[in-house]
């Protein structure tokens, strides 16, 4: 009885295994996909974007609208992305995060004042600068979701010895301790 339980419990487990990494496949497959059709309309943007600047549209229109541009096809890249392995390059991750916070800055009210104190001007590490920035984005979002109607948040970067230390404190209302295997 117990060997055939055993046996019951592993088939169980490979089972369950074999479902995990097959949705997997279909969520990586669904943002890979989804990231090749939101290609199509932002190349013809682009050309539209051109078309635009040939016709003498005001400049400020202009900026805009590339803006827009480059931040969709970011978004489809990381997209692209899921689930491949990262290609890794040395930078300096002070002025990466730093372009993140500030694009984060003008896309929260004014009740949330958003403070970065890194201890350095220059730290290098190996990152995958669009998705160290998609993750930083993701992390202040969950920030300015806690924050009821007037709050801080504080990112402060460190060098430590062998790694380098994001901490990203605000005065929300929290996560409940029984979420905490779940997020962290």
């Amino acid at each position: 009885f117990l060997i055939i339980s055993a046996f019951m419990l592993i088939a169980y487990s490979a089972f369950s295994n074999a479902r995990i990494a097959q949705q997997n496949k279909v969520w990586t497959g669904m943002a890979k996909e989804t990231a090749h059709q939101i290609g199509t309309p932002l190349s013809s943007l682009m050309g539209w974007l051109e078309y635009l600047k040939d016709k003498e549209t005001d400049d400020v229109v202009i900026k805009e609208i590339q803006k827009d541009l480059d931040r969709l096809t970011t978004i489809a890249s990381r997209f692209s992305k899921i689930g491949s392995s990262p290609a890794l390059e040395k930078l300096n991750i002070v002025p990466i995060l730093e372009s993140s916070i500030n694009y984060m800055r003008k896309r929260i009210s004014s009740n949330t004042a958003l403070e970065f104190h890194p201890n350095q001007k220059k730290i290098m590490v190996l990152i995958n600068q669009e998705l160290f920035e998609w993750v930083i984005e993701n992390i202040l979002k969950n920030s300015i979701d806690a924050i009821n109607k007037k709050g801080t948040i504080v990112v402060q970067l460190a060098n430590e010895q062998d790694y380098v230390k994001i901490d990203v404190i605000d005065n929300g209302k929290g996560v409940k301790k029984s979420f905490f295997k779940q997020i962290f």
